[in-house]
């Protein structure tokens, strides 16, 4: 299995180089895609993507998905050829960074650019980040900026999800609950839409 990095700043990225098996294609300066074998991680790596990705990929083992014609290894499945550097077709995930600002407008942009960009790159399962869809500069702008699960904002990610034909894993996102009237609360919302922009988890 392959990991595709979306949108590392660029200190990363030069940090990344020199690894083996790294392949870079730079989109601009704010953006760029890098594909790298999860063989070349290192422990540091896996630490901090761990809690990201392992309980949306325990979802999509436990599923049995299969993602462009790539047969799925469930839990305790594995085939030796996943670690034997077999050729042939291996799945790829991409984890998006951004940089995040009041602006949603402009967040959507930058989000959705990386994730078709993804898409052509054929990663089946696309990792936005916590706040991708806004950073308030401060509580109340925080508060008016928050929209329920059913909001427009929200939807044009189940929207883009389906355009694509991928995987996206948006989190957390400011949720108005529907104790919103009452408490003037927002939670931090993890939500894993599938590739038909169906709602598979909700955290």
């Amino acid at each position: 299995m392959y990991l595709l990095m979306a949108g590392l700043p660029k200190y990363q990225r030069a940090k990344l180089r020199d690894h083996q098996g790294f392949y870079s294609s730079p989109l601009s300066y704010k953006y760029s895609l890098l594909l790298k074998p999860l063989s070349s991680f290192s422990f540091f790596d896996y630490s901090r993507l761990r809690g990201a990705v392992q309980k949306t990929l325990q979802i999509l083992c436990g599923a049995g998905k299969q993602f462009r014609g790539i047969p799925s290894q469930g839990p305790g499945n594995s085939s030796p050829a996943m670690f034997s550097g077999a050729r042939g077709p291996k799945p790829l995930i991409a984890v998006c960074q951004v940089t995040s600002t009041p602006d949603r407008e402009r967040n959507w942009v930058a989000c959705s650019q990386l994730v078709r960009e993804a898409t052509r790159r054929d990663a089946c399962v696309v990792f936005l980040p916590e706040a991708f869809d806004f950073i308030g500069s401060c509580t109340e702008e925080t508060l008016s900026l928050a929209e329920p699960l059913e909001g427009d904002y929200l939807q044009r990610y189940v929207s883009l999800a389906r355009e694509c034909g991928v995987w996206l894993s948006l989190g957390g996102f400011h949720e108005k609950g529907k104790d919103w009237e009452s408490t003037r609360r927002i939670y931090n919302c993890h939500l894993l839409v599938d590739a038909t922009g169906n709602e598979m988890s909700l955290n």
